[in-house]
């Protein structure tokens, strides 16, 4: 849909001021580092991640990349932080992408 669209480009807007404007920063592609800065999660997103990782036994490997779609799940709601909603979904993701 034309909405979704302009959602996306906007997410798209947003990484590119985050990473520079070269085109080649992502959130998919953050560093150990970017990973830090960028997707700092509160205290309830953090339960909500320490949760999940506890109950599924998610691996370090899988803790980042819940991380980074929570950031593009952020940032595709136009919000600045990631909210504890936006692990919770970014976790679900993660456990379709298990179960295929």
């Amino acid at each position: 849909s034309a909405e979704m669209r302009e959602h996306v480009q906007a997410a798209r807007a947003v990484q590119r001021e985050r990473f520079g404007g070269d085109g080649r920063g992502s959130n998919a592609r953050m560093t150990p580092r970017q990973l830090r800065e960028h997707g700092r999660l509160d205290e309830a997103g953090e339960m909500v991640l320490r949760q999940a990782m506890t109950e599924l036994g998610l691996s370090a490997r899988a803790h980042d990349k819940v991380i980074r779609v929570a950031r593009t799940i952020a940032d595709l709601a136009g919000r600045a932080s990631i909210a504890p909603e936006d692990v919770h979904e970014a976790v679900q993701y993660r456990l379709l992408d298990r179960r295929l």
